[in-house]
Formats: structure tokens, sequence, C-alpha cells
């Protein structure tokens, strides 16, 4: 995931309706591949994701994908560029 938080990947965040809002996010390993994701949520919760990538639709816990646009999303937005990944 830090792979997608620290500042240098392109997230494009479109809101369909009031709880349900699509992302896409270039590959980090490959260029040339991009994934679509939808995530749909309440108020105070995600309620439920889909990714396109080979891990996004398992049952149990969700992708990177996902969890590095719900972190955007939620926090990481609002951190300086700074505070964002591992430093030496």
């Amino acid at each position: 995931m830090q792979e997608h938080t620290t500042g240098n990947c392109d997230i494009k965040v479109h809101v369909h309706e009031q709880s349900l809002i699509s992302a896409k996010l270039q590959s980090r390993h490959t260029s040339s591949r991009r994934y679509m994701l939808w995530i749909r949520h309440s108020e105070d919760m995600v309620e439920s994701w889909y990714c396109q990538c080979k891990t996004g639709s398992r049952v149990v816990g969700m992708c990177t994908h996902i969890a590095a646009v719900v972190w955007f999303l939620s926090a990481g937005r609002y951190q300086q560029k700074e505070s964002v990944g591992v430093r030496d």
C-alpha cells in the first residue's frame, strides 16, 4: 500500500452517487496497467468494494488499491507530504 500513498501515485476519483465512488489507479509495477475500483459507503463505514486487480474480488479483506483510496480520502489528503512514507 505504501507504493500508492507516497504522493507519487495518480488517483482519479469520481462520485457516482452519494454513497458510491469509483477510482482509477495506475499499477506501480506495470506502467501500462490501470485498475478501476468501486467503493460503496455509508456515513461512517465502507459497506462494500470491488477492484479489477487480481486480488480485488476476494471475499475476505481488501486489496491495496482499495485500502490506498480509503486511506487517501479519509486521512492522506489532509497530511503534509513530508509525513507520508518511510524515512531513512
